[in-house]
């Protein structure tokens, strides 16, 4: 079978004729129909610091966001059924004894979903409702991220919120948001241009460029006292003390995106205002099964995110777009 691989510890990937993974108890193979490129795996293509963990499995194939048919079922398993439709999540089995995600157990460190077949462990598997076609079903994982952040702030309808970074986490975080009714502010800058007008497009209630214009100070003109919560999705440190000049007393800036160095905070301002600054990266069962009720009822929709779909032997292609920021959410389809 053909697959996106990570050989070596340097950037680039290739792709290679693998055998089709043997099925074992406890393990389900998957025919893949739809593989999001995540963040994290353009990560792993330019080798950024902080993804050496990988190197042991190298060569390894890659790709966690990812939906498909079952196809072969290992012995020990009564829950899934040949034919089903499916996503990959965490554990299910841990997030009931834990109620918190397990380390992934696919992607780079097992069969990854940038491949014509996975084999994954049989309790990651999650049926897709027969409302959700399999490229959304690819947008789960995600999505999850973004509404576990929600989950988190604690945010209210009619209250207001800021986004910095409108990258297919910031606006699957802002889908979330304006599904909890709250008044949002997408913020970018000119190399974001394509998908500051999707924001718009879907539900933003204001859209600002940080290169034409101030954004603390726009923001601050509308809401003087702040806004109640801010998530930052750029990965970049020097957001956080921008959201932190954005929020209110006691608001709370959610940190989504992945930071390769440190940020330096105003400790006195956020003391001194009982402001929260909270991490965000995984959640429990109760956001997963909210998530996939939203889905099926239609209350989120995260398809207009998809700016292309390619072959597996264009992978390279995805990935450059990703980092050029020419596309949006970028999907395999083996």
């Amino acid at each position: 079978m053909e697959a996106v691989m990570k050989v070596e510890a340097k950037s680039g990937i290739e792709i290679r004729n693998v055998p089709v993974p043997k099925v074992k108890p406890g393990w389900t193979l998957i025919k893949v129909k739809a593989c999001g490129i995540c963040g994290s795996d353009v990560h792993i293509y330019e080798w950024t610091p902080g993804y050496e963990v990988i190197i042991p499995f190298m060569p390894c194939i890659l790709g966690h966001e990812f939906s498909g048919e079952v196809i072969m079922i290992g012995k020990g398993t009564t829950e899934i059924e040949q034919g089903n439709r499916v996503f990959m999540g965490p554990s299910k089995v841990y997030l009931t004894r834990q109620n918190r995600q397990l380390p992934k157990r696919y992607g780079p460190f097992a069969s990854g979903g940038m491949a014509e077949y996975a084999l994954v462990p049989t309790d990651t598997l999650w049926v897709l409702p027969e409302t959700v076609s399999y490229e959304v079903g690819a947008m789960v994982e995600p999505l999850h991220v973004a509404m576990q952040a929600v989950f988190l702030s604690k945010i209210m309808p009619g209250e207001s919120a800021v986004i910095l970074g409108p990258g297919p986490i910031g606006l699957l975080t802002l889908l979330s948001l304006k599904a909890a009714g709250v008044f949002v502010f997408m913020i970018g800058k000119d190399v974001d241009e394509q998908r500051l007008r999707l924001a718009k497009s879907l539900g933003a209630d204001v859209v600002l460029n940080a290169d034409e214009i101030e954004p603390v100070s726009s923001v601050l003109e509308m809401f003087r006292n702040g806004v109640d919560a801010v998530f930052e999705a750029t990965g970049v440190p020097a957001t956080i003390q921008q959201g932190l000049n954005m929020v209110k007393k006691n608001g709370k800036v959610i940190a989504i995106g992945i930071h390769s160095s440190p940020a330096n905070i105003n400790m006195l301002d956020l003391v001194r205002s009982s402001k929260h600054l909270i991490g965000s990266y995984g959640g429990p069962l109760s956001v997963w099964t909210r998530e996939l009720a939203l889905l099926d009822q239609g209350l989120i929709n995260p398809k207009p995110l998809v700016s292309h779909k390619l072959p597996l032997d264009k992978a390279a292609k995805g990935f450059e777009w990703c980092i050029k920021k020419t596309g949006i959410k970028i999907l395999l389809t083996p």
